[in-house]
């Protein structure tokens, strides 16, 4: 449901394709009341080397550990619009490729439908590695300790023009582990035991919350 619109000399706000120009009516139209219009962002230089039509981010997952309460960086995987697109969606045509810990970017990309390709970017793919890795980092951590009923969290993060790491949005459920997965491995890394254990002891304090809405 993004939709970009660019000014014209006119002064008139139009689709790349010009079709369309921005007006309450046609937002009304095509969202009724739920819409939200924000200036774009223009991202970095080389989040843009993968794909200069749509704002490539990162999925960031942070976990705060049920032991130390300390919260940890699960995984960074970049994703990767298809040229002419202006969203980077794993769904509409994205691909994603995992980021390790120290910034090296992966050399194969995987599509929706599970198919890997080689990585591409105008300054050459190899030996790639995100220059903002360690900002980022900490960025989602603090972002994470903002959020306190939810130890998991998925974030999705753009570099901006300034190299500055800029919050898309956060989730608190669908956080899209498989992509983790297919890139960089098991989600919960060296978690993972501790994580079992807990939801062993803790299995009966565990419920389901319905809402109806009437």
């Amino acid at each position: 449901g993004v939709r970009l619109f660019e000014r014209h000399a006119d002064g008139l706000y139009r689709q790349p394709d010009d079709r369309e120009i921005l007006t309450v009516d046609l937002l009304k139209r095509r969202y009724e009341q739920d819409f939200i219009v924000q200036e774009a962002l223009r991202q970095s230089r080389f989040m843009a080397g993968f794909c200069t039509s749509s704002v490539n981010t990162l999925r960031v997952t942070t976990y705060r550990s049920v032991i130390t309460e300390r919260i940890e960086v699960l995984s960074i995987v970049l994703r990767i619009g298809h040229e002419g697109a202006v969203v980077d969606n794993f769904h509409g045509g994205g691909m994603i490729v995992g980021v390790h810990s120290d910034g090296r970017v992966g050399q194969t990309a995987v599509d929706d439908s599970g198919a890997r390709h080689p990585v591409h970017h105008a300054e050459g793919a190899a030996s790639l590695r995100l220059p903002q890795v360690g900002a980022v980092t900490e960025f989602a951590v603090e972002i994470a300790r903002r959020i306190d009923h939810h130890r998991l969290l998925a974030l999705d993060i753009a570099i901006d023009g300034n190299d500055k790491p800029r919050l898309i949005e956060f989730n608190v459920s669908s956080y899209g582990i498989p992509l983790a997965q297919m890139t960089l491995g098991p989600t919960f890394g060296h978690f993972t035991d501790e994580i079992i254990d807990y939801c062993r002891e803790h299995r009966r304090q565990a419920h389901k919350v319905f809402v109806r809405r009437t």
